[in-house]
């Protein structure tokens, strides 16, 4: 059951710290709420807002990053792989061997071939003429696919050892060979492969991937390893970093490197231009951070039995938390089209995505996007309060952006209220007063009756329909995930 009620109580937080000019509250966000995200938070202006007024807000423009579950195509078996040509798209199915698929302009995936040769299909990279699979203990595979997306087999190339992963640079095609290191291939106008080199540093390689100058290996226990190819393919070590835990997937955009690291998270990297790499940061929401690919705005990983999370980089690397979706299942594997995001789920097929946007910068107004993850402290800074004197705080909500009535979600008054001179505390278990559904915009707002704020009475009737204090209103994205947990007492600081 997903949390919802929880995401209200963080609604109402946010809007408070999005309370007033140059304002300062302070919160430190339980870590028993990092299952809860606010997606957006619009506050239409720094003055108390008159009862029902419609919030200023702009759908114009858009904040992304949110994932919508599409289709699921389960052929059975086992899936780890997967990657497409922007036509068809290939599932590196275990011991099922290559399967592939296409999409239609919703998203929507039919099933269409597979070819199996033996072994277990790992991983699976494509140059645009043909097909490359890793396949574990029986080595690299190549295929072609007819215009109807139907496969056919070409050659095989095994030097030994467990082929994991598998990408190229557009000449040279590099395998991840588990303990045996990482391998460098050709292949000629017809698809069969020739072997050029190896390059072991020890440790077990799982994965690959390159930015057109140097090459990144995914090597569990060992870290993330760089390398370069000359003129001729073969390969030459440069250097390697290890946060600890276990490096799965590897993928860049060009200017960042990001590896799923298993128990440990999402972690980003940069290369300097000699290829060193450099350590950046870490995001981990739990469970098991498997595979990772991105679109050029934002990046994506399959995590375990926790599903698909999406994420953002800052201009320095930093990782931003957005979203996840879990439909089940063991995410494994991913790639997309720029239109859709695909995933293998272990026992359970290949699932489609859509990425979009849940809310717009406001106009004249304020946004606060706050992705609630590890614990982050939010600081807002208040000018100096006086003659405070509040009597009751109700919370009411309404759905939409406009219209709809507004309704009491709960009132604190008398106890609840408690001021030691310099805050008010206040604070309400909600679970039993939050029943709307999830991934809806609601307008929240809160109601001061009988109070003063920074010498302004709110109790006055400036808008002549019988109405106390009422602050802003916030449109809110309630955005609640699968675990079902208890919020406690909290505390907001004015």
């Amino acid at each position: 059951m997903v949390n919802r009620r929880t995401a209200l109580l963080t609604g109402l937080l946010a809007g408070l710290l999005a309370w007033g000019p140059g304002a300062l509250a302070w919160f430190d966000w339980p870590t028993e709420w990092a299952n809860v995200q606010i997606v957006a938070v619009n506050t239409t202006s720094t003055a108390a807002s008159a009862d029902g007024a419609a919030p200023d807000y702009d759908t114009s423009g858009a904040y992304g990053g949110q994932l919508t579950y599409i289709d699921t195509d389960d052929q059975g078996g086992t899936y780890y792989g997967i990657w497409g040509d922007g036509t068809y798209i290939y599932a590196a199915s275990g011991p099922d061997g290559l399967r592939s698929y296409s999409a239609d302009g919703s998203g929507n995936l039919t099933y269409i071939d597979t070819d199996d040769q033996g072994g277990t299909y790992y991983g699976i990279w494509g140059d645009g003429t043909y097909i490359y699979a890793a396949c574990g203990a029986e080595g690299l595979r190549s295929y072609s696919a007819d215009g109807s997306g139907n496969l056919t087999y070409i050659d095989t190339d095994d030097q030994g050892g467990t082929y994991y992963g598998v990408w190229g640079d557009g000449t040279y095609i590099y395998a991840a060979c588990e303990a045996d290191g990482l391998r460098s291939y050709s292949a000629d106008v017809s698809g069969n492969l020739t072997y050029i080199d190896t390059d072991d540093q020890g440790g077990g390689y799982l994965n690959v991937w390159g930015d057109g100058t140097y090459i990144y290996a995914a090597c569990n226990a060992d870290g993330l390893r760089s390398y370069s190819a000359d003129g001729s393919g073969n390969l030459t070590y440069i250097d390697t970093d290890d946060q600890g835990g276990n490096y799965f997937g590897v993928w860049g955009d060009g200017t960042y490197i990001y590896a799923a690291c298993g128990a440990d998270g999402l972690r980003s990297y940069s290369a300097d231009v000699s290829g060193n790499l450099t350590y950046i940061d870490t995001d981990d929401q739990g469970e098991d951070y498997r595979g990772v690919w991105g679109d050029g705005t934002y990046i994506y990983a399959a995590c375990g039995a926790d599903g698909l999370r999406s994420y953002s980089a800052d201009g320095s690397g930093n990782l931003t938390y957005i979203d996840t979706d879990d439909q089940g299942g063991t995410y494994y594997g991913i790639w997309g089209d720029g239109t859709y995001i695909y995933v293998v789920s272990f026992y359970s097929g290949v699932l489609s995505y859509s990425v979009g946007a849940v809310g717009t910068p406001p106009v004249g107004g304020t946004i606060s996007s706050i992705a609630l993850s590890v614990t982050p402290r939010v600081i807002v800074e208040k000018s100096p309060i006086t003659g405070i004197a509040i009597d009751t705080v109700t919370l009411q909500w309404a759905p939409g952006e406009t219209g709809g009535a507004w309704q009491t979600l709960y009132s604190w008054t008398g106890a609840d209220l408690a001021f030691d001179g310099a805050e008010y505390a206040f604070g309400h278990d909600l679970v039993n007063h939050w029943t709307l559904p999830k991934d809806e915009l609601y307008r929240l707002r809160l109601y001061i009756a009988g109070g003063v704020y920074e010498n302004a009475d709110l109790a006055d009737d400036t808008t002549g329909d019988g109405t106390n204090g009422w602050r802003d209103q916030w449109i809110v994205l309630m955005k609640s995930h699968a675990t079902e947990r208890k919020p406690p007492r909290a505390t907001w600081g004015w």
